[in-house]
């Protein structure tokens, strides 16, 4: 992957928060993954700052 390039991996580990979030540990995984959620948000934002050219499908307003 080139230096810049967005890691989409970051969503499936987030996917994989929010299924933990049916064991024991429910409140601490769900509150895990609304962080990281918000983080790659924030991380996709910056990203389409820099490259809504790019990426116009990614990056339409929501």
């Amino acid at each position: 992957m080139a230096q810049g390039d967005f890691d989409y991996s970051n969503y499936w580990l987030a996917g994989d928060f929010l299924s933990s979030g049916k064991t024991a540990h429910t409140r601490h995984a769900t509150l895990a993954a609304k962080y990281f959620l918000l983080a790659s948000q924030i991380r996709l934002l910056s990203f389409c700052s820099n490259h809504k050219a790019t990426c116009p499908v990614l990056c339409v307003s929501s």
